[in-house]
């Protein structure tokens, strides 16, 4: 009777650690779905003209789960499309975070919100549901910095 009474009572601490954890801001933080293309909404300051798109992988097969990982780029509009490739953001709720890998010297670094995340579900093409602060680097430091929103703009 005493053992029964202890496997039940360590059965039932296991499976409520297991539902704590499940349910904290750090085990949800992949699981929010974050993706999709997004473009600058209005005018864009000189220094982020140049911005075509910012793409965000999805956490699936193709994007942060695929090998190597896909999480995403900003991409120029000059003639050679240049993708600045982003690291592994950090996505929580509604919070997202990132910077690029450096080319020729030059990064992007970005802390922002989403006004909402069904914006793919809902088709809120061409609407605005991303805003924050994107600062260009160059050579390590801020070279040129705004707080900008961003349309959610599929298929780039």
């Amino acid at each position: 009777m005493k053992r029964r009474l202890i496997n039940s009572l360590v059965l039932l601490s296991i499976g409520l650690l297991m539902a704590a954890v499940a349910g904290s801001p750090r085990a949800r933080a992949h699981a929010i779905d974050a993706s999709g293309t997004f473009s600058i909404h209005g005018n864009a300051p000189k220094a982020f003209a140049n911005i075509e798109v910012l793409e965000i992988g999805g956490n699936d097969e193709y994007g942060w789960k695929a090998n190597p990982p896909f999480y995403g780029f900003v991409r120029l509009n000059n003639k050679a499309k240049t993708d600045y490739k982003l690291l592994k953001p950090t996505i929580t709720d509604k919070n997202i975070g990132f910077k690029t890998r450096s080319v020729a010297g030059v990064s992007y670094e970005f802390e922002g919100s989403f006004t909402q995340l069904d914006f793919a579900e809902k088709d809120m093409r061409n609407q605005m549901v991303l805003s924050g602060t994107l600062k260009k680097m160059v050579a390590g430091k801020v070279a040129a910095e705004a707080r900008l929103d961003f349309d959610f703009t599929p298929g780039g």
